[in-house]
């Protein structure tokens, strides 16, 4: 298995260098996972939970966020607004 990007920076470095560089020789599918169409209607159902449960809750992890954000500026964990 290939991790990160180290690997990526490595692809692009000989792309680079070899614009036929094919990415399907350097990183292969080992395997394709497809949806099962029996368990749509299960998962739109939980989806929508989650979108409720978001929506009624957003304002107050945003506003944790920025306390976090305020007492620990280095730790913030990315640019999310």
């Amino acid at each position: 298995m290939t991790i990160g990007a180290s690997f990526g920076a490595a692809y692009l470095a000989a792309r680079a260098l070899d614009p036929q560089t094919d990415i399907d020789v350097w990183n292969p599918v080992a395997r394709q996972v497809r949806p099962e169409g029996s368990l749509a209607e299960f998962f739109d159902g939980r989806y929508r939970l989650y979108r409720e449960t978001y929506e009624a809750t957003a304002g107050a992890m945003h506003a944790l966020a920025a306390e976090q954000r305020a007492v620990h500026p280095t730790r913030s964990g990315g640019n999310h607004g």
